[in-house]
This record gives C-alpha cells, sequence and structure tokens, in this order.
C-alpha cells in the first residue's frame, strides 16, 4: 500500500479548516466581534434581566452625568429579501455601536434593537420585533426597560 500523497493532506488540511469556518454564522460572528469591541472601548453590559429581548452597553463615571449620549442600533438586518424577513436581525455593520465606541463622553449607552446580537435566538424573539413591530409598544417598553437599568431608574417615558 503505498502512503498518501502531499497533495491529498493538503486538500484534506482545507477542508478541515473550511468546515471550521462555515461552523460560525455571520450573526454569530458579528456578535463575537462586537462584544469584543465594547469590551475593548469599556462599555459594560447592562443586566436587562434574563426575560429582555435586548442588549445593552454603557460606560460611566463615579461622578452624576448631566447629560448621557445614548446609541440606539439600527434595524440591522431585518429583512434578507423583499417581503421576506431575515431568519436574525443582528447588524452586520453596526454603525450606533460604531459611534458609540468612538465617542469619548462620560456617559455613553449602546443599545441594540430586540434580538440583535442575542445568540441563539430566543424563543420570544419573532421576526415582528424587528419588522413591523419595531417601533411598536413592546418594543417601546423593552428600550425604556434598558434605559432605566442603565440609568439607575432616572430614565424616564
Amino acid at each position: 500500500m503505498q502512503p498518501p500523497s502531499l497533495s491529498r493532506y493538503l486538500l484534506l488540511l482545507a477542508i478541515a479548516l473550511l468546515a471550521g469556518c462555515a461552523a460560525t454564522s455571520p450573526s454569530e460572528y458579528a456578535t463575537q466581534t462586537a462584544e469584543q469591541q465594547l469590551a475593548a472601548a469599556g462599555l459594560r453590559e447592562a443586566d436587562l434581566g434574563a426575560a429582555s429581548l435586548m442588549r445593552a452597553w454603557y460606560r460611566s463615571t463615579p461622578e452624576a452625568p448631566s447629560v448621557w449620549h445614548i446609541y440606539v442600533e439600527g434595524d440591522g438586518r431585518a429583512w434578507r429579501g423583499a417581503g421576506q424577513p431575515s431568519s436574525n436581525p443582528t447588524p452586520r455593520q453596526p454603525v450606533a455601536m460604531r459611534l458609540a465606541l468612538e465617542d469619548p463622553h462620560s456617559h455613553v449607552a449602546y443599545l441594540a434593537r430586540p434580538c440583535q446580537f442575542l445568540q441563539p435566538l430566543p424563543d420570544g424573539c419573532h421576526f415582528s420585533l424587528w419588522t413591523t413591530q419595531r417601533y411598536g409598544p413592546d418594543v417601546e417598553a423593552q428600550m425604556l426597560a434598558a434605559l432605566n437599568a442603565i440609568a439607575g431608574g432616572k430614565a424616564y417615558a
């Protein structure tokens, strides 16, 4: 029996590497990247409770803020095509996050829209939250709760 050739080993290595790359979805990769960038910029995740369908990060200093700079992410990947909602709204290019990362202010908050940066999506993440109901009362209530968590209960409707 003849040993496998070097080209066969290289082919098997290439297949293994490609399989490893395919294991991470674009949404998972975007989530991991965002988490790393936010942490590196000194923004920590707000505790919004296990039932929340949102994620938020903030940076604050001990002195009482006169003003918060708040960045709310856009719709992200709400649609995958004409009239077809995406299976995950996590943005590939989170514009509001980039603005928050560059803001040197002492009190900065970044709010992802509902179901963005959640891997895997919880049961309550229905596509209506990032399509037809993205500014509905449920989303509004979750955003207000996130702001209250960040501001220590001092955000008002």
